[in-house]
This record gives C-alpha cells, sequence and structure tokens, in this order.
C-alpha cells in the first residue's frame, strides 16, 4: 500500500485531511461537536500502516 491509496481512503470517507510525507493528517468531529485529530502514517519499510488520535494534537 502506498500514501496516495490511503489519500483515496481517506477521500472516500469525506474526512478533511493534509498530506505531510508518509503520512496523512485528518479531524473527525464527534455528535458532541469536539473535533479530535488523528494521524494516519505508512512505514514503508515493513508496509505499516499507523493510526494515532494524541489528545495533545489540535484538529487543522
Amino acid at each position: 500500500m502506498s500514501i496516495d491509496e490511503l489519500e483515496v481512503l481517506v477521500r472516500a470517507l469525506g474526512l478533511p485531511y493534509q498530506k505531510r510525507g508518509n503520512a496523512i493528517l485528518t479531524s473527525y468531529k464527534m455528535e458532541t461537536g469536539e473535533e479530535i485529530g488523528i494521524v494516519i502514517s505508512l512505514e514503508q519499510e515493513t508496509e505499516s500502516i499507523r493510526v494515532a488520535a494524541p489528545l495533545d494534537v489540535e484538529p487543522f
């Protein structure tokens, strides 16, 4: 899988996003109105996809 393929999947979900190198930054608005930032990164050597929603990252 490539970062471009991940971008297509995020776009299909209808989430706003920014692509930065081997990562995609996106955000999700919960029913309560609160937004959380989400980082989706691709490790090319192992072709692993990592998803993190750190509490200290503001949505863009």
